[in-house]
């Protein structure tokens, strides 16, 4: 697997399938492996060639999706209600804690400062004239801020009934057709 480097973190990444690119990031204690363990990467794998590696340049997007996340006030907005019940940070997901098991503690400590300065998606995705479209789940803590992000930019919202925040990500089946 190729490895970025940034900051002094070594970043892997893997490239998979044939077409216009798209970039999977993954989440907060997340990985590569995530989007193929959740069915994205082999369905979009048929159409597009699959990049899951972090990347921050919205002037070289042609359309953003996102799930899961205040696309305003960020990780922070909700990171405290959405990772208690999980039991901070592992969860009852076993892939989840297996990846945080293995995982560098260092990385996840940068991660999750990464993740907690971020402000959102702010104005310039929304501003940069590509579609943006949002996924998130009925009960995860980031419905509602995705919901008026989207009614605010006219951006697509794609509302998952019956799930939380991991539910929503598991959902991999109703959010690619879209």
């Amino acid at each position: 697997m190729p490895i970025a480097h940034s900051n002094s973190f070594k970043i892997s990444y893997e490239v998979v399938g044939d077409g216009p690119p798209v970039v999977l990031h993954p989440g907060m204690f997340q990985d590569a492996a995530h989007w193929a363990h959740s069915g994205y990467t082999r369905v979009l794998t048929s159409a597009y060639t699959v990049i899951a590696v972090a990347a921050h340049a919205p002037d070289r997007l042609t359309c953003l999706v996102t799930g899961g996340f205040d696309a305003v006030d960020g990780f922070r907005s909700a990171v405290g209600p959405t990772l208690r019940p999980l039991g901070l940070p592992v969860g009852t997901d076993p892939y989840q804690a297996a990846l945080i098991e293995a995982g560098d503690p260092a990385a996840f400590r940068a991660d999750h400062e990464a993740f907690s300065r971020e402000p959102g998606l702010h104005a310039e995705p929304a501003a940069s004239g590509v579609p943006v479209f949002l996924y998130a789940a009925g009960e995860d803590p980031w419905h509602e801020p995705m919901r008026a992000f989207a009614e605010r930019t006219g951006s697509g919202l794609l509302s998952l009934p019956g799930a939380d925040h991991k539910g929503g990500w598991d959902r991999s089946a109703d959010v690619l057709p879209r």
